[in-house]
């Protein structure tokens, strides 16, 4: 991204990884403003998605989801627990 004064802006990237058992890394990552907005795409990804991605690597219990930065440093971390198998969709 550029200023207008020529100089190179660089928009974050931010990185969202599961775990459970083992580790599913996000290695593409997502570019967004700042901290808050990737806290507030980790919240939607439990939120929404992670029941449907429990379906598809089933494993009862608790997940955590890490958001890192380009450096790998761990930004924050959130926990929860995945819907029952009886939702899934076949």
């Amino acid at each position: 991204m550029c200023s207008g004064l020529g100089l190179e802006l660089s928009v974050p990237r931010y990185f969202f990884h599961l775990a459970h058992d083992q580790t599913y890394p996000d290695l593409r990552g997502v570019e967004l403003d700042d901290i808050e907005d990737a806290a507030l795409e980790a919240a939607r990804f439990a939120i929404d998605r992670a029941g449907k991605f429990a379906c598809r690597h089933w494993k009862p219990g608790e997940w955590t989801m890490s958001v890192t930065d380009g450096d790998d440093l761990q930004l924050l971390a959130i926990t929860f627990w995945a819907n029952h198998p009886e939702s899934c969709e076949p």
